[in-house]
């Protein structure tokens, strides 16, 4: 709390008025391993941290020193006062960045929960407790809303049960995949996948993601969903928010940002000039959880597929079909539980420390281990989330192969055989000639043989492990050969 200096204490000598709100708290400069200048503002017990390069600060400081004064600065005060701050911030530089919502900090994990209330949830030793949230983590942007109090006296192998009251996942193995997923969103230090989710009009596709928001990262209603932005504008949303949604986005507008979300997965940086007068450079993390919506998987590009868990949605039947006022009512409702059960799950995962034996059979490695721990707090076998993984891997070679006419017009000339020999040249004209014969489309055709091994390279891992097959390219005197072989024995989706 900030301990109320006299008026007259203060005008005694105006220019340690500074240095008394930082001695008594109500202004604390500093700056993170980044070099961004902030300062938290403390008043009634809310701690709220300000870049000072932000308007924002600038009328919160000028809030503060009235209150604490009891006098309005002026413009050319608060420039004087700005330029002391921004030594003082420089010279305290914290370790870390600030977060967006949730943190690891003094090996526990912080979900910042309440502006209002300063309030957060502390999760350390395999439990949750609610705490008044330390200064200096987190950055609160102004669509950001308070989240609900969480109820920790829920069962929480129960949500996934509690999920299929309000969201349209179909099928028990679906929805028991998106809780894991879900509850792997409140790690903060591992690798996050895309949720894709997709299916016709009227199957609940945008209410899936909001509440998706609602659950991990609430905003300001009407900002949970956007439009996809232009690039510089959405490495700034990947870098602000916890959790970005884009709503009814097409294959064509991903074409060219499919490389920032692989990116908003694995963790990266934007390098950019600060100002285009100076030679400054600034840095953007490009680290986000990030949920797409689309009448069709949107997702083409296998290194996008192998960071996604896919979503296909069913339309509501009529019977089904509520108002939207009351179904968001119910869910506002069961949203402390939900929270709760999220959060206890987290809690006994980053507990458990038992040795994870299955094997990595996703790409992202740092989340098949979290999913694998989840599980067992959701009380599922290893092997059961095990399997829940590789039914969404095989989803995703599906879907990545179902629409390439190359691999349509590869599996017809390969009709069982083990092993296709043959050059560049003629596999190129054979492969047209069967397009041609069963009426396919040749216009997604490479127009020559040398970029078909192009081709065939983005869908080199779906082939390998939808169908078993490989191949190899090697120079044989003046021409390229091409030699395929095929695996009889792997497994393709429709089996398993």
């Amino acid at each position: 709390m900030m301990m109320k200096r006299s008026s007259k204490e203060v005008e005694k000598n105006n220019d340690n008025s500074l240095q008394c709100l930082i001695e008594d708290g109500a202004a604390t400069p500093f700056s993170t391993n980044k070099g961004e200048l902030y300062c938290t503002i403390s008043t009634s017990g809310i701690n709220k941290n300000y870049l000072l390069s932000s308007d924002s600060f600038r009328v919160a400081f000028k809030s503060t020193y009235k209150k604490y004064t009891g006098k309005i600065i002026t413009d050319n005060q608060f420039q004087y006062m700005l330029n002391e701050m921004e030594v003082i911030a420089f010279d305290n530089k914290l370790p870390y960045m600030l977060s967006n919502r949730i943190c690891k900090h003094d090996n526990a994990i912080i979900y910042d929960m309440s502006e209002a209330d300063n309030l957060c949830v502390k999760i350390k030793d395999g439990t949750c407790k609610i705490e008044e949230t330390p200064k200096m983590l987190f950055r609160r942007t102004n669509i950001q809303a308070d989240q609900v109090k969480p109820d920790f006296s829920v069962d929480e192998t129960s949500l996934s049960k509690m999920l299929k009251k309000h969201l349209n996942i179909p099928g028990k193995k679906l929805r028991d995949l998106y809780a894991v997923w879900l509850a792997s969103c409140f790690f903060p230090d591992i690798q996050h996948m895309i949720l894709a989710v997709y299916g016709e009009k009227g199957s609940s596709k945008s209410t899936l993601l909001q509440r998706t928001v609602q659950i991990i990262d609430p905003v300001i209603k009407g900002a949970e969903l956007n439009s996809i932005p232009k690039k510089s504008d959405l490495e700034l949303r990947l870098d602000a928010s916890l959790v970005c949604a884009f709503d009814n986005i097409s294959s064509r507008q991903l074409k060219y940002i499919s490389d920032l979300f692989c990116q908003s997965v694995t963790g990266s940086v934007a390098v950019k000039k600060k100002l285009y007068e100076n030679t400054d450079l600034i840095t953007t993390d490009l680290k986000s959880i990030v949920l797409l919506n689309g009448t069709e998987l949107v997702i083409s590009r296998s290194d996008l597929m192998e960071r996604a868990i896919l979503v296909p949605m069913k339309k509501l039947s009529p019977e089904n079909i509520r108002n939207e006022n009351e179904m968001e009512a119910v869910f506002r409702k069961a949203l402390p539980r939900i929270l709760g059960a999220c959060l206890k799950i987290v809690a006994i995962a980053s507990n458990d420390t038992v040795p994870i034996t299955t094997g990595h059979k996703t790409r992202i490695a740092s989340f098949y281990d979290t999913a694998i721990r989840v599980g067992r707090a959701m009380g599922f076998e290893d092997e059961y989330t095990d399997k829940l993984l590789i039914m969404n891997g095989k989803r995703g070679n599906r879907e990545t192969l179902k629409n390439d006419v190359i691999v349509d017009c590869l599996l017809i000339l390969l009709n069982g055989k083990q092993e296709y020999k043959n050059s560049m040249t003629n596999f190129f004209n054979e492969l047209k000639e069967i397009a041609k014969s069963y009426n396919i489309s040749l216009s997604e055709f490479p127009s020559i043989p040398n970029k078909l091994r192009a081709k065939l390279d983005r869908v080199q891992s779906n082939l390998k492990e939808e169908y078993g097959i490989t191949y190899s390219v090697h120079n044989i005197g003046r021409y390229r050969e091409i030699r395929i072989i095929q695996n009889m024995e792997t497994d393709s989706i429709e089996n398993s």
